[in-house]
C-alpha cells in the first residue's frame, strides 16, 4: 500500500468526522432553538405589556 494514500485517507476521514460533529451540534441547537422560541415569545409579550403600562404606552 502507497503511504501517500494512506495518509490522505486517513487526513479526509478526520475531515468528515469534524464536519459530522459540527453538523450534530448544529442540530441539536436549533432543535434547543425551536424548543425554547415559544415561551421566550410569551416572555418578551409580557415585557412589552408590562413595561407600556408602567410607562403609560399602552397594556390592558
Amino acid at each position: 500500500m502507497n503511504t501517500r494514500f494512506f495518509w490522505h485517507a486517513r487526513r479526509g476521514q478526520g475531515l468528515v468526522e469534524y464536519a459530522l460533529i459540527v453538523a450534530m451540534i448544529a442540530i441539536v441547537c436549533i432543535a434547543a432553538m425551536a424548543s425554547v422560541s415559544g415561551t421566550m415569545g410569551t416572555n418578551w409579550s409580557k415585557i412589552t405589556t408590562q413595561l407600556g403600562v408602567a410607562f403609560g404606552t399602552g397594556g390592558p
